[in-house]
């Protein structure tokens, strides 16, 4: 009877470990995050001091009172606590000169809604500071008025 316990807790967790978490791709910058084990993770095209500024402006934007922040050259954390005293946590890391490792978490468990929230205010944020990371959108000219004569 142990033995099928034991059998059955290991089959858990490999199908844990093997299940995909959620993506989610902004609709402002077209960057891409997965939301796996309560925690978001994504690949910004930004450096880390540029990224960082937009996460402590977007934990201002949306009310979070910082409790800790920090930056070295490897990359940073913004530890900060919402109205209703889930802690939020961002972390940063350095990819390269040009791309940053995004991740943000909330509480314990994790929440996916929150997690994406804080996610777009930051993108929205960089999108500001950097035009060039915004979506292109298709601009078409006026309507002709009279028909063009061959």
């Amino acid at each position: 009877m142990k033995a099928h316990a034991v059998v059955l807790a290991a089959l858990a967790l490999a199908g844990s470990v093997l299940v995909g978490g959620c993506s989610y791709e902004n609709p402002a910058t077209g960057t891409e995050a997965t939301y796996t084990w309560g925690t978001l993770h994504s690949q910004v095209d930004a450096p880390s001091p540029t990224v960082y500024a937009a996460a402590l402006q977007a934990a201002d934007d949306l009310h979070l009172t910082v409790g800790r922040a920090a930056e070295t050259a490897f990359g940073g954390e913004i530890r900060a606590v919402d109205a209703l005293n889930d802690v939020v946590n961002i972390r940063l890391k350095v990819l390269s000169q040009e791309q940053t490792g995004l991740t943000i978490s909330f509480g314990v468990f994790g929440n996916r809604r929150k997690s994406v929230m804080v996610f777009d205010r930051i993108m929205a944020n960089l999108a500001q500071v950097r035009p060039a990371m915004a979506t292109p959108t298709i601009q078409w000219g006026e309507e002709a008025i009279e028909p063009v004569a061959r």
